[in-house]
């Protein structure tokens, strides 16, 4: 905390580091990132906006006021985007079913999926914290009674989805592929993101022998994969 301290700790930094100490005065820190979360287009047809930005999407079109709090998920990351443009791509698919979104975060997901026109949606993730911040958002949004958020482990979840959406990472999908796989419903659509260019084979391979590769879409160095169970 003392000013002293931290212009102690910058000496000590590598002659190669250029470092600076600033002070902040009370919490203005905490919400200071909200002014670069404007709204944005983040699939066709469907645009995402702050709670405190008044914002109408042009005609026809749709928004989500999402208030991502302490919970990953603004839709501004490139493996959020890609699942969504691949929910509105196969849109004619997910209309009136069930969806899971597997460490949903915000719950943005979950609500993409809703306003493209699926039935009911269900969220979990290990952090206590990003179910609360799904609830706020889903009642932000008046669509609590179309969804639910809870922090049920994926091993003991119970039941089978026509749609599986799973934004984590590499390592965590190849990890938690048996039980992703078991929860999709056979012809059912599986949606993994979170996943660098240079992963996508190995995530494929933990996935192909049980589901069929549909299609995958790239942003940047991410990558999103669909599948389809066999």
């Amino acid at each position: 905390p003392p000013v002293a301290d931290a212009e102690a700790a910058k000496l000590k930094m590598p002659k190669l580091v250029s470092a600076r100490v600033e002070e902040t005065i009370g919490d203005e820190w905490r919400d200071s990132w909200k002014v670069h979360f404007k709204p944005f287009p983040l699939c066709p047809e469907l645009w995402i906006a702050p709670p405190w930005e008044k914002f109408e999407p042009p005609k026809g079109q749709q928004k989500l006021v999402l208030e991502p709090g302490r919970a990953f998920g603004t839709g501004l990351h490139e493996s959020t985007a890609l699942v969504a443009q691949i929910l509105y791509r196969r849109r004619e698919d997910v209309k009136g079913k069930a969806v899971l979104d597997v460490g949903t975060g915000s719950g943005i997901l979950s609500l993409v999926a809703l306003r493209l026109g699926a039935g009911k949606a269900r969220g979990i993730d290990t952090d206590v914290d990003a179910i609360s911040v799904a609830e706020e958002n889903a009642v932000r949004n008046k669509m609590a009674p179309k969804c639910s958020f809870d922090a049920t482990p994926l091993k003991k979840l119970v039941g089978e989805f026509p749609i599986v959406v799973a934004n984590i990472e590499a390592d965590a999908l190849i990890g938690i592929s048996k039980d992703l796989l078991r929860h999709v419903k056979s012809g059912g659509l599986l949606v993994l993101s979170g996943i660098l260019e240079n992963r996508m084979r190995d995530v494929e391979a933990a996935f192909i022998k049980s589901a069929k590769l549909a299609h995958a879409m790239q942003k940047g160095e991410w990558v999103a994969l669909a599948f389809e169970k066999k």
